[in-house]
């Protein structure tokens, strides 16, 4: 979660960010594979914190929320499709803000007008 606060959109820079900047703050960093998994281990913990987190500030009580989405490509080529794991999961969808189609999912966020994440949900894409 900090690692998007700070603007670091990729692991690898995060994790190269955090070994030069803030060495004081983590006594032991991970390689990338080993981040990935604790990462993964912790989802379900920081969904938990930030609902907490959320529900103790007053926008979460407004009575407007907003959603956005995005799409999030998962292949390109039909033969990447048919092998991928995420075959039967993944759908082909259209992306009016970027006039074109891609195979994959849609990622929702929901916020409340100031802003506050609410929550964040990967979509089967309707139709194609």
């Amino acid at each position: 979660m900090r690692q998007a606060l700070l603007g670091r959109t990729s692991k690898a820079r995060w994790l190269r960010f955090a070994r030069a900047q803030l060495r004081h703050l983590f006594p032991y960093l991970p390689q990338r594979p080993g981040y990935n998994k604790r990462l993964r281990r912790l989802a379900d913990t920081l969904r938990w914190l930030i609902g907490v987190l959320a529900r103790d500030t007053d926008p979460w009580t407004d009575d407007l929320w907003v959603v956005d989405s995005t799409p999030v490509e998962c292949a390109r080529s039909r033969e990447t499709v048919h092998r991928s794991a995420l075959a039967g999961w993944a759908e082909y969808g259209y992306c009016a803000s970027h006039s074109r189609y891609f195979w994959g999912l849609r990622l929702h966020l929901l916020c409340t007008l100031p802003g506050l994440p609410v929550g964040l949900r990967r979509l089967r894409c309707q139709g194609r």
